[in-house]
């Protein structure tokens, strides 16, 4: 007795698997409702499963059921597939071709059951069209590459999504050369001829089944990533501006002491306070308060250099550190984001908010200083800028 499965035993076992994968994927669809690409890759992954286990059992169940609606489901799945990659990526696929290879695919094998009967036909318009609709997946899955913190899990994506693309060429192709040719079926029944058994053919049916039950597992692999950078973010950052929040401000503020330690150039930091920010708050509301903070972020994204690291510690507090800065070019870029915050006019239900800030600018004064007594000085400069009337910077000289 062969110990070769048939490939009958294994599109039966794929079609199973498929189904109880899919029940994974709406459970977490559930779960996880902001990933709205996981409902397509749920009813992608049901469609193909039952799509499959309807191909296995033709020869058991009626040929429409099998035959027809077997390979509708199978190839609605691959176009639900390639939509699902889209909305994972955000990037935009060509809808009206992807409709034109469905309808193609469907009448296809429309044709090759009711008006010229061939198995080898309806397989051409099944796998071969599959294929050439899974191109664009694969092409989108290559375009998002460059991200160098998910090139792991999109090489776990693309791979399978190529060796997919090839298998149903193969197989396509191959149907095809038999129907042109004219090599004559013999069947036991209507379809029989697909599990006859051939090395090509059986090596081309495991490498489809191997690779899309590779392609779902990474893209369980792809949620979990993309769950754990935003969790990650949520971490880091503050939610209103979108900038550093004080407890990643400090963790690369004590790598950039490291780094200054081991022989560096020196780093400045300021302290930045918007100057009667309650007044704000009390005479236009907090959501006017809210859009300030946010305008005053932006600011700082604007003129400050990308090398430069801006949090937000709290209330109306900024605080940026600075690599590379003495302490009169730190005190002139403290000076110019003074006025450029005054130049600042921000329309709020009909009224002109105008804004002022104190900075307070501290540089490490030896290698015995520590990262709090850098930041200690910067905040009491801040403090002495205030008290000397606001809107101006103060630099505590090293």
């Amino acid at each position: 007795m062969s110990l070769l499965p048939d490939l009958r035993t294994l599109m039966f076992a794929h079609g199973v698997f498929l189904l109880s994968a899919a029940i994974g994927f709406f459970t977490a669809a559930w779960c996880l409702r902001q990933f709205h690409s996981l409902l397509l890759w749920a009813i992608s992954c049901l469609l193909m499963g039952g799509g499959t286990l309807l191909l296995a059992l033709r020869g058991y169940v009626a040929p429409e059921v099998s035959i027809l609606l077997g390979n509708y489901l199978v190839i609605t799945a691959c176009a639900v597939l390639v939509l699902a990659i889209a909305r994972d990526f955000s990037s935009p696929i060509p809808r009206c071709r992807l409709l034109a290879l469905l309808v193609i695919a469907t009448g296809g094998v429309s044709a090759g059951y009711y008006f010229l009967p061939n198995t080898d036909l309806r397989l051409f318009f099944s796998a071969g069209v599959c294929g050439v609709m899974l191109i664009d997946a694969a092409r989108l899955s290559w375009q998002k590459l460059h991200e160098p913190e998910m090139t792991g899990v999109l090489l776990g994506i693309l791979l399978p999504l190529v060796l997919l693309v090839v298998g149903c060429l193969l197989i396509g192709a191959l149907a095809m050369m038999r129907f042109l040719g004219g090599v004559p079926l013999v069947e036991d029944h209507v379809g029989g001829a697909i599990f006859q058994f051939g090395w090509l053919r059986l090596g081309a049916g495991l490498l489809i089944m191997l690779s899309l039950q590779g392609l779902y597992f990474s893209v369980i692999l792809f949620v979990a990533l993309r769950l754990n950078m935003r969790l990650r973010h949520e971490v880091q950052h503050d939610p209103l501006t979108g900038l550093y929040n004080r407890r990643m401000f400090e963790d690369v503020a004590t790598h950039e002491r490291a780094r200054w330690l081991r022989g560096g150039d020196p780093f400045a930091v300021l302290f930045i306070d918007l100057d009667h920010f309650k007044w704000i708050n009390d005479g236009h509301g907090h959501a006017a308060g809210d859009e300030v903070l946010r305008t005053i972020a932006s600011l700082l994204r604007r003129q400050l250099r990308e090398a430069d690291v801006i949090a937000r510690f709290g209330g109306e507090e900024f605080c940026v550190l600075m690599p590379g800065q003495s302490a009169q070019n730190a005190a002139e870029i403290a000076e110019r984001l003074c006025h450029a915050v005054a130049d600042l006019c921000i329309q709020w239900q009909g009224q002109s908010i105008r804004l002022s800030v104190s900075i307070g600018v501290a540089l490490p004064q030896g290698s015995v200083e520590t990262l709090e007594s850098v930041l200690a000085r910067a905040d009491q400069a801040l403090y002495a800028a205030k008290q000397g009337g606001r809107n101006r910077v103060v630099l505590q000289a090293a």
